[in-house]
């Protein structure tokens, strides 16, 4: 490429969603940027990110008999192509940013070599990502497993999955799998599903998984797998014996693992951890010159965040700013059919902070027409009247409604606040209001700040 640079204002090391994301938004703020990517542009992305389960869950819902597989398989590979093309060397280009194929290395406290060549820079971005754990299971090198991302990739669909790991895209992929009529089997070292989210939420999945006829074995300690004639078998044991399934297919997510061995961070001054980068909160790491953001950093391991951290880290870069990455109206969520959002403190979390806690638990929708299964819960701070700790929400349009416990969060508003909006009647966000008249009636209080959002409530 014709113009390069030896010496960037900043270099991004890593080309998945957020470093690709992060590139545009450096030079878009007239920095002088390079992008190295060792494999592909967008990561997994395109095979699957968060948006195409979004796109494949609502074509699923939206045919009118149960897709197949096949029908199902090509939709998918036309929405990872479109969602590809968004990631491209030729648009990095176009916004003049550099872009290196190759390995990157640190050749000192602000330097990368990188293939066959030294690049200088004033600030870098890691933006690596991570790689899959591979668990001591016996027996699990031998078989064969795949991850989430090669999901589809087979033309043949398997008759029966067998799904290792507790994660929410396990959640995720193992609906979609149950709903283009493959057995689904998921086996988990958790008694809960996804023991990192609220364990209401768990329950919900649970509840959900049994009554579309989803094998559950939760507490499993897998003994071994092995595989004789296309057939996986995996030995557990969940307290009562040791028992056995078999499969043809066996998806693993275990979790993931940083992905910055190679990058010699010893040599720029940079701390780490077997679990990956340490950063402050303003998402540096001990070289003040460098910055991490996403599944790189030991510190948050939250992927949905990835975006953000990655636009931190830039501004921080860039700028004298120290602006903070902060969890507290940060939102994540299930992407199950119904879907699943989350905002602020879990119940185990306040605890560990020593929060007195108060919980309040309504279902999602109690009005017609909707009547669907969900719930709505808040953590409470018993200390402060309506302080809200954390949201979640299961239901239709989860993601959308945890937006404005999002943001009271991130306004420092609590319940009562909230409860002043009109909501329209019968629509999603009528849940708050709704959680609000709980509280009343848990929680009452007197004089004219109970009436003013309770008129509110009563107009049409």
């Amino acid at each position: 490429m014709l113009g390069r640079r030896n010496h960037y204002d900043l270099v991004v090391i890593g080309g998945g969603r957020s470093g690709y994301r992060a590139a545009l938004c450096a030079r878009r703020e007239g920095a002088k940027t390079a992008l190295v990517e060792k494999n592909k542009l967008g990561g997994h992305e395109p095979a699957s990110g968060r948006a195409l389960i979004a796109h494949l869950q609502d074509y699923i819902a939206e045919q009118p008999s149960p897709p197949d597989y096949p029908t199902t398989r090509a939709w998918l590979q036309n929405d990872q192509k479109r969602i590809a093309q968004t990631y491209t060397k030729e648009n990095l280009e176009a916004e003049h940013i550099d872009t290196f194929f190759a390995a990157a290395t640190f050749a000192g406290t602000n330097r990368l070599e990188v293939g066959d060549t030294f690049l200088s820079f004033d600030n870098a971005l890691i933006a690596t990502g991570a790689h899959p754990i591979v668990p001591q299971i016996e027996g699990i090198r031998d078989i064969g497993f795949i991850t989430p991302h090669q999901l589809f990739e087979s033309p043949n669909a398997p008759k029966h999955i067998i799904f290792l790991g507790y994660t929410r895209l396990v959640c995720e992929q193992a609906q979609i799998c149950k709903a283009l009529g493959i057995k689904v089997s998921i086996i988990s070292l958790s008694p809960y599903l996804v023991p990192r989210e609220v364990q209401e939420s768990s329950r919900f999945l649970k509840d959900l998984f049994v009554n579309i006829g989803v094998d559950l074995y939760l507490g499993a300690s897998v003994q071994h797998l092995e595989k004789c004639d296309g057939q996986i078998t995996a030995h557990f044991d969940r307290g009562q014996g040791v028992e056995s399934i078999q499969a043809d297919q066996l998806v693993l997510d275990w979790g993931t693992l940083s992905n910055h061995e190679h990058l010699d961070l010893e040599v720029a001054g940079i701390d780490f951890g077997r679990n990956g980068i340490f950063v402050n909160d303003h998402l540096q790491t001990t070289n003040p010159h460098v910055f991490a953001a996403g599944e790189a950093c030991t510190s948050f391991h939250i992927k949905q965040a990835d975006d953000l951290m990655a636009y931190i880290a830039v501004g921080n870069a860039l700028s004298s700013g120290k602006k903070k990455f902060e969890r507290r109206a940060l939102t994540r969520s299930i992407l199950t059919k119904p879907e699943i959002a989350h905002v602020g403190l879990t119940v185990t979390e306040a605890q560990r902070q020593d929060y007195e806690i108060d919980i309040l638990h309504i279902p999602y929708a109690q009005q017609a027409p909707h009547n669907e299964n969900g719930f709505a819960q808040l953590v409470l701070n018993r200390q402060q009247q309506g302080h809200i700790l954390g949201a979640t929400l299961a239901g239709p349009g989860a993601r959308e409604v945890i937006g404005h416990f999002a943001l009271g969060l991130q306004n420092k508003q609590n319940l009562l606040d909230l409860g002043k909006i009109y909501y329209p009647h019968e629509s999603r966000s009528a849940v708050i209001y709704a959680l609000y008249q709980a509280f009343l009636e848990k929680y009452p209080i007197s004089g004219l700040k109970k009436w003013l959002p309770r008129l509110a409530g009563w107009l049409p």
